[in-house]
């Protein structure tokens, strides 16, 4: 499929945590996975608890796991 418009990886979306589809390359007749599909995983990794306290205190740095003892308090 040389052009699929809107329903192109690049227009894929994760609104309301709904999983991106795999991407299948087709040659000759054979298809794999290029792209695995979005797990839950995948979807919650970025996310952290709400209830989650930063001291005001402590410096907080990019990347930094916010359930680390360092950070939550």
């Amino acid at each position: 499929i040389p052009a699929s418009g809107a329903y192109h990886r690049s227009m894929a979306s994760n609104y309301n945590h709904v999983a991106r589809p795999p991407v299948i390359a087709v040659r000759d007749g054979a298809a794999r996975i290029i792209v695995r599909r979005e797990t839950e995983d995948d979807l919650l990794r970025l996310d952290v608890d709400p209830g989650v306290k930063v001291d005001p205190g402590v410096k907080v740095e990019p990347g930094a796991d916010p359930a680390s003892p360092e950070v939550a308090r």
